[in-house]
């Protein structure tokens, strides 16, 4: 869910995850670090040659919120099978070694 407060006069947006609220401008870090660990996750998958498990990338030293990003991680590729499939209806060209 999505909670706002007030702080000197400004409305700030945060995200719950979990038992505490993450102020969206560090929840954007969570985003970004995702990001690149389910291109990594993919490209590694479309290639057919193993790559590291999403614990191990989502647990590394560079990764700055380890438990949203995990979540975020398996969140989207939970949802890649039905992207897939409705950017091919769609009409959209994916990449030959996009095989998820």
């Amino acid at each position: 869910g999505v909670e706002g407060s007030v702080d000197g006069g400004c409305r700030v947006r945060r995200e719950k995850m979990g038992k505490r609220s993450i102020p969206q401008s560090r929840l954007r870090l969570a985003w970004l670090d995702s990001a690149l660990i389910v291109a990594k996750l993919l490209g590694a998958d479309g290639n057919r040659r193993g790559g590291a498990s999403i614990k191990t990338l989502t647990l590394r030293d560079d990764v700055r919120l380890k438990r949203p990003t995990h979540a975020l991680v398996c969140e989207t590729l939970k949802h890649v099978p039905i992207t897939r499939l409705a950017l091919e209806r769609a009409g959209v060209a994916l990449a030959p070694d996009f095989n998820p």
